[in-house]
């Protein structure tokens, strides 16, 4: 027998008991509010008192405490199947939303329940996108959450569905989170009735992975509408900068050495071949990188542009930053173009030395091989598989989420124009990765910046191609 079957036959024990009790006591008022029964039973004649418990008493007396006591055993019955009913009730109310948050609960988006402006039973996704605990939630009012700016959709309709009820299909709001941080949702509001009282579920989407890629993937056709523009801009310029940089070479070859106008010249000459560096950077942009690739250890070119030139003068330029590298601990086979493929980590390098504003700080170069899961190669556009992967990070600052939006774009840039950029710099990586069928990721935080690029992996390994050389 159980627990609920052992408590109710021991209520009825108490109830069966009670009315014995109340059958002793009205026997013995019966008895002693009698004179000539208390004078008896002073005579010690207790027979009479002893018939007072028994049917020896009038009819009337009889059928009183009779009706009395089925009133109370029916009264304690009643009572009894109600309180049990109730924890019936109560219980089967709690197995119910037990089972109701258990399967919200293996759902992959945020669901709760909207009711008087209170957030019930949130489920654990919805807790992931937030970074509020259940209770936590329970506590706040679902516009505590929502993003200021989008308390009202386009169509002017309350996006917590709490003030006019109406069931609200496919609108996209921005939730804070604990930590301040904001996700992008799509939500879907049904209204029901919870616990008998009307209420809203509430049906919220993570969308922000998938805004990301359709921001990767508008990402191409941006800058391919950026390359056509600037091709046509270069083309017009190179014509124009046939003149401006063969003169003055011939001037100088003319005028004597300790003429005054040769500084002069040299200057016009210098720029000149600045200008005709902006045009052949936006020429590669417009037609592409070299299509010849071969298998090249992805370590190899990183310390090539360590001991290359134009990394010996970044160095002198900025003494107070330290450069250091390190790298994996094998061969990092790509198919690649070297030359575009080393120009970009030449131009990382040159971003990162340049994003250190204070005059002093660290770049770190480094390689290695990571094998992307499904859900992390849809973050960067790529399919699942082995990548080699080329980081470079500075301690420099933060980049903010505007900036990182724009940061590919032709001449967007925080570095001095003109001294040692053109403007083009991470225009050119990102054109020669892309090329390259890989991808870049950004990641930065108050300690600084981390820009990485992946290539596939070559399948043929590096020593076999030679061996086949």
């Amino acid at each position: 027998m159980n627990k609920s079957g052992k408590n109710r036959i021991f209520l009825y024990g108490l109830l069966v008991l009670f009315c014995v009790l109340y059958w002793c006591l009205d026997s013995a008022w019966s008895f002693v509010s009698s004179e000539p029964n208390l004078n008896s039973l002073v005579e010690m004649a207790p027979g009479s008192f002893l018939d007072a418990f028994f049917l020896k008493v009038s009819l009337y007396q009889a059928v009183s405490r009779i009706v009395t006591m089925f009133l109370l055993l029916l009264s304690g019955i009643l009572l009894i199947e109600c309180s049990r009913g109730k924890k019936k009730v109560a219980h089967a109310l709690l197995e119910s939303e037990k089972r109701y948050q258990y399967l919200m609960n293996q759902v992959d988006v945020g669901t709760c329940i909207l009711q008087n402006e209170r957030i019930i039973l949130p489920n654990l996704k919805l807790q992931e996108i937030t970074g509020y605990s259940q209770a936590e939630l329970e506590n706040l009012k679902f516009t505590d959450i929502v993003h200021p700016d989008d308390m009202e959709n386009p169509q002017g309709t309350d996006v917590a569905g709490i003030s006019d009820g109406k069931p609200i299909a496919g609108a996209s709001l921005q939730i804070l989170g604990k930590e301040g941080k904001i996700q992008d949702l799509y939500q879907n509001v049904t209204s029901i009735v919870w616990q008998g009282e009307p209420g809203q579920l509430s049906v919220l989407h993570d969308v922000s992975n998938q805004k990301t890629k359709e921001d990767k993937a508008q990402q191409p056709k941006k800058m391919e509408a950026i390359g056509l523009l600037a091709g046509g801009v270069a083309h017009d310029l190179n014509n124009i900068l046939a003149g401006i940089v063969s003169y003055p070479e011939l001037l100088l070859q003319m005028l004597p050495p300790d003429s005054p106008l040769c500084s002069h010249v040299e200057t016009m000459y210098d720029t000149g071949l600045r200008a005709s560096a902006v045009v052949s950077d936006f020429l590669t942009v417009v037609r592409g990188v070299d299509s010849t690739r071969h298998l090249l250890d992805l370590n190899v070119l990183a310390e090539s542009s360590l001991r290359a030139s134009d990394c010996q003068i970044l160095k002198e330029r900025h003494p107070g930053i330290q450069l250091s590298s390190s790298f994996y601990g094998g061969p990092v086979t790509v198919l690649c173009s070297e030359i575009p493929i080393q120009k970009s980590i030449m131009n990382l390098l040159f971003n990162a030395f340049e994003a250190i504003d204070q005059g002093s700080g660290n770049v770190f170069l480094s390689t290695d091989k990571q094998n992307l899961s499904e859900r992390e190669g849809e973050t960067l556009n790529l399919k699942a598989g082995q990548y080699a992967v080329l980081s470079v990070v500075d301690s420099g600052s933060r980049i903010t989420e505007e900036q990182k939006e724009h940061i590919f774009e032709p001449f967007y840039t925080r570095k001095t124009m003109g001294r040692n950029s053109t403007g083009l710099g991470l225009t050119l990586v990102w054109n020669a990765i892309m090329e390259h069928n890989g991808a870049i990721d950004i990641k930065t935080s108050d300690e600084g910046t981390r820009f990485s690029f992946y290539l596939e992996l070559a399948q043929i390994p590096l020593a076999e191609e030679e061996s086949a050389a």
